[in-house]
């Protein structure tokens, strides 16, 4: 009875179906991809240290690449900065003694996906597992100049970040597996 039990249970899981997919760069405005922006912006960003004690500073953020969704994330980045300054001790106004600008070259996500399956007939399936991990891609250029145009820091920095969410039977999750 044991031997016919295991023989079943593997047999449907060696004729299971699996497969992984890669799904392009987006640059939609799901959950995940603000997610994973926002992540890879705070990593790139949490990389550089600001010492602008009593300091007026103007701020401009500028998006090179091209991008749908280009104000919402040059809105998020200036928001982000604007705050890393005032707790540095700066205090952000139009025309102050520093400036800092950043322009941001590229943004983006990549996701793939892997799926496990029991197959039932030809269009129902018994789903197993589900993982989907992605990566966000932050790239940036930070200039902070004086009064005199002089360049105080000059900053190319790239941030990467990897999430991955991991489900059994497609609803049982996320389970927080680490990469």
């Amino acid at each position: 009875m044991k031997y016919i039990f295991i023989t079943a249970v593997s047999f449907f899981l060696f004729t299971g179906c699996s497969f992984v997919m890669y799904k392009p760069p987006d640059t939609s405005l799901s959950s995940d991809y603000q997610r994973t922006i926002s992540a890879a912006v705070e990593s790139t960003l949490n990389k550089i240290s600001f010492d602008l004690k009593g300091k007026t500073v103007s701020l401009e953020v500028s998006l090179i690449a091209d991008n749908k969704n280009s104000k919402g994330i040059q809105e998020y980045v200036a928001g982000y900065l604007e705050e890393k300054i005032i707790i540095s001790g700066g205090k952000i106004v139009s025309q102050g003694d520093i400036s800092v600008a950043v322009f941001i070259s590229s943004v983006g996500d990549i996701t793939t996906m892997r799926i496990l399956y029991i197959p039932i007939g030809s269009s129902y399936r018994i789903p197993l597992y589900y993982s989907e991990a992605t990566k966000g891609i932050f790239d940036m250029i930070l200039i902070i100049k004086d009064k005199e145009n002089n360049i105080l820091k000059f900053v190319t920095n790239r941030g990467d970040v990897k999430l991955k969410d991991t489900y059994l039977f497609k609803f049982f999750g996320p389970f927080d597996i680490g990469l």
